[in-house]
């Protein structure tokens, strides 16, 4: 073999569409070996008999074929080579397979995971909650089975507590220490008593709101209390305390004195506040003077009748030496609230003019 028939390892590259570099990779691994390669300057040499065997070489590169079986294919006869392909085309399709499976597996996880409602979670102290709980829960105790129950929404980083009767509600919101998503779920007044007694004494507590069930966790994720929401639609009681028109008079009085009134003779069926007065008269004229503030000189002359025990319900769960009845009006509900738990609110309606 004359120099003049040898092709630099730039020409043979070009003739069989293999890069310069992946050629001396192959040579080190005993594929399309040089013809010669030049003592002194190293440079390396292809006879143009090579040429056909390079070409198989780049068809193999494209086709993914594994060095040894590259050097197999290359020193065994036709039917042999036949043999090594047949084989190679089955490991694929095999490998294609599996491949096939895994994605598909990884296609519906993917659509599972879009499929299952993410929960809604909030982490708040135990004793705070079971507090909550129990105290709100009070406004459903006379209620009806239609109405009866205790609403749990996890929204804008609160949560809230809401019972009702329909004649008065009962309101608490706390702010958890963590909280992710939004939900709501409406319990049993059973319900919301066995998930107070179970995180009652608990430091920390997990809430969580996926779909229609309600689950408490402690701070290892055992399962306290687990519930599911009532099989009825849940309303959103939260509305009627956000869209209560602003209070025009507020009433004061002494949280002690309040109790003693409503719950006792003197305030028989129903009792007067007299905004005007400042007072709240209950039966044969029994008065109890308190103070008003007012926002306008009409505001003064408020006269709300409110049945006494409806009033002695929603006064006797605010905490707190003093009461104030927020008023609007006649026919709107009026507000209780304590200075000290602004984040506990209770409506009550009041009695028709």
């Amino acid at each position: 073999m004359s120099d003049e028939r040898l092709l630099t390892i730039s020409t043979f590259a070009r003739a069989v569409g293999i890069p310069g570099s992946a050629l001396r990779f192959y040579a080190a691994e005993g594929v399309l070996v040089p013809a010669e390669v030049d003592s002194f300057t190293g440079y390396r040499y292809y006879a143009p008999s090579q040429i056909e065997a390079g070409v198989l070489v780049a068809r193999m590169r494209a086709a993914g074929v594994a060095v040894p079986l590259m050097r197999d294919f290359l020193d065994a006869s036709a039917p042999e080579a036949t043999r090594i392909i047949d084989r190679m085309i089955a490991a694929h399709s095999a490998q294609s397979h599996r491949r096939g499976l895994e994605l598909a597996a990884l296609r519906e996880s993917i659509l599972e995971a879009e499929r299952t409602p993410q929960a809604a979670r909030a982490t708040l102290p135990g004793t705070v909650l079971a507090s909550a709980i129990d105290q709100v829960a009070a406004a459903t105790s006379a209620a009806s089975d239609d109405v009866s129950g205790l609403v749990w929404a996890l929204q804008d980083g609160r949560l809230e507590l809401i019972a009702t009767d329909r004649y008065w509600l009962a309101y608490r919101e706390l702010r958890p220490r963590e909280s992710d998503g939004a939900a709501r779920v409406m319990t049993t007044p059973e319900a919301a008593a066995a998930a107070a007694s179970a995180c009652a004494q608990r430091a920390e507590i997990v809430l969580e709101i996926v779909e229609s069930r309600l689950r408490l966790l402690d701070a290892y994720g055992t399962v306290m209390a687990e519930t599911r929401s009532v099989e009825r639609s849940v309303p959103d009681l939260s509305l009627l305390i956000s869209t209560q028109p602003p209070t025009r008079t507020i009433a004061g009085f002494a949280s002690l004195a309040l109790k003693d009134f409503l719950q006792g003779p003197s305030a028989d069926d129903h009792v007067l506040i007299d905004a005007h007065r400042r007072e709240i008269v209950g039966n044969d004229e029994h008065r109890l003077q308190g103070w008003v503030s007012t926002a306008s000189r009409e505001s003064g002359a408020l006269r709300i009748q409110m049945q006494s025990a409806l009033l002695a319900s929603a006064v006797s769960i605010c905490q707190g030496p003093e009461i104030l009845l927020g008023l609007v009006d006649e026919s709107t509900p009026v507000r209780v609230q304590s200075p000290l738990q602004d984040a506990m609110t209770c409506l009550v309606m009041p009695m028709r003019p």
